[in-house]
This record gives structure tokens, sequence and C-alpha cells, in this order.
């Protein structure tokens, strides 16, 4: 753990051809207590199904004192996934379904959920995949 203080961070990336130098951040260090870990669980045993053009998520919720749910879709690319907020619920609603998959291209789609409360999120669930023909 560092002293109390201010300190400068700049970082360089360099290559055979060039370098590029970051613009200075400040870091004031005002505690020497590490901050206390954030108590919201998150979600487990996702499930998504397709049904004619939607697809059904289904969840555990595991946090107890959430103010609801986001949920997030994303298009498999090479393995690759990048999600994207497609909705959210309210506290303890642990399903939803995405009626616009039936508009979507063809592909591997990938759904995770995380749980929020004010100024805290959870960690992601599981990811859950539904392919698309």
């Amino acid at each position: 753990m560092p002293n109390t203080g201010e300190f400068s961070y700049r970082i360089t990336a360099r290559n055979t051809n060039d370098e590029a130098t970051s613009d200075t951040i400040k870091v004031t260090v005002d505690s020497n207590t590490d901050p206390e870990p954030g108590g919201l669980a998150a979600p487990t045993n996702l499930v998504a199904s397709s049904s004619g053009g939607n697809v059904n998520l289904s969840w555990s919720d595991n946090s107890g004192d959430e103010l609801g749910f986001t949920i997030e879709r994303g298009l498999k690319r090479k393995g690759q996934i990048d999600f994207a907020p497609i909705g959210q619920v309210g506290v303890n609603e642990t399903s939803f379904t995405d009626s616009e998959f039936g508009s979507l291209p063809n592909g591997n789609y990938a759904y995770r959920v995380q749980a929020y409360k004010s100024g805290e999120v959870s960690g992601y669930s599981n990811t859950s995949e539904v392919r698309k023909k």
C-alpha cells in the first residue's frame, strides 16, 4: 500500500519505429486503508432459449438488495463479444424477453446480466449463447 500523498503517473509505449507518451495523471492517496469490497453478488445460472423471434432469459438472483438488473447482448465474432445493454428489469425480477432477436442478422449471440443498486454494480453472470440461423 502506498503512503498517503499525491502521485503522478505517465505511460510510454514504444515499438521499433515510434514512441508515444500519455498525458500525466495525478492520483491522491488520502488513506492507508483498503476500500471495502462491494457486497453485491453477481447473478448466476443464466439460461437463454429462443422461441420464435424471441429469446427468453432467466437467472438466479444472488444479491438480495439490488435495485434491478441490466441485461446485455453481444454478437460473437471470431471468439470476441462486444456487449451492449438492451434492457433492465426491477428488483427481484429474474427473467427478461429479448423481443428484438427476430430482427437481428444471423449469427451467434451471447447474453449476460449484472445486478445494480445506487452507485454499485455486481460482477457479470455467466454468458449464455443462442444461435440465429
